[in-house]
């Protein structure tokens, strides 16, 4: 796991937009660093919903006094109940891909959703990967790569790119 780094967590909460009445959910939220930030951006850390399949995980976010479940997010049963969903999923195998189709039907219309991807989800020529493309240029999504080395201090080089994604 390779986790968001503080700085483009921030980021992440002050791109999202987020109002004080609204409810964040970050799934796969290894040790919180966006749900911190948003927490931080709406100063309620009560407003944010967290899932992870890591027993320590959930417990560290439940210190921080986020709702955390265990469990696997792509096995949790949609219910339309935020209004951002702020994400950095794994990437592999292609999970990336799936946790933003599961994670777009917890989203309140209107809703956001911000994802840390691989660049393959949008340069990949699979069919996976064309039927990914397709729902971004249905959502009319924007897609732009992160800097070089945005995760270096999480242990790792990998390129990634920022999806940013409304639905009405």
């Amino acid at each position: 796991a390779y986790y968001t780094p503080e700085w483009l967590a921030k980021d992440f909460a002050l791109r999202a937009e987020l109002e004080p009445h609204h409810l964040v959910l970050e799934p796969s939220a290894g040790m919180g660093a966006l749900a911190l930030a948003a927490a931080a951006h709406l100063a309620r850390p009560d407003q944010v919903r967290c899932y992870d399949i890591d027993l320590a995980c959930v417990q560290h976010l439940n210190t921080h006094g986020f709702m955390a479940t265990q469990q696997d997010f792509l096995t949790v049963t949609p219910l339309p109940m935020a209004d951002c969903v702020l994400m950095n999923p794994p990437f592999a195998n292609r999970q990336d891909m799936l946790h933003v189709l599961h994670a777009v039907q917890f989203l309140r219309r209107p809703g956001h959703l911000m994802a840390i991807l691989s660049p393959m989800t949008i340069q990949g020529a699979t069919s996976v990967h064309r039927q990914f493309q397709a729902f971004v240029a249905e959502h009319n999504a924007t897609v732009r790569p992160l800097p070089n080395g945005a995760f270096k201090e999480s242990g790792t080089n990998v390129h990634t790119c920022l999806l940013d994604l409304w639905v009405f």
